[in-house]
């Protein structure tokens, strides 16, 4: 596979899913369904479908997906008092990140992982 352009980058970084992969906190059903989704991703990346649009035409989709139905991290909506994934994370001096996971809620400081 040819080198990507530094703009596009992996869905999924190597380094994090060895360390992600030792987990055993999704087994059975659970982790089958999971599964099926990050591949549902992965064909979507390697078929360059993904580069077509813009990331912004994903990345709500993605975090539903992925984090939130796949992975167990919740919203806001879920649970207004304590939730753990925010999307469109503001990061000072730097800009909004797509998403953040953390502990996040009513009264608690916006402290992402």
């Amino acid at each position: 596979m040819a080198r990507r352009d530094r703009k596009y980058r992996a869905l999924v970084l190597p380094r994090f899913l060895a360390e992600a992969s030792t987990d055993k906190q999704l087994e059975g059903p659970a982790q089958n369904a999971a599964y099926e989704m990050v591949m549902t991703w992965t064909d979507l990346e390697k078929s360059g479908e993904l580069i077509k649009k813009k990331e912004t035409a994903f990345d709500a989709q993605f975090l539903e997906e992925i984090f939130n139905q796949s992975l167990g991290y919740t919203f806001a909506t879920d649970n207004p008092a304590k939730y753990s994934l925010e999307r469109q994370f503001t990061v000072p001096g730097v800009g909004a990140a797509d998403g953040a996971l953390g502990v996040f809620g009513s009264g608690l400081p916006r402290c992402p992982l």
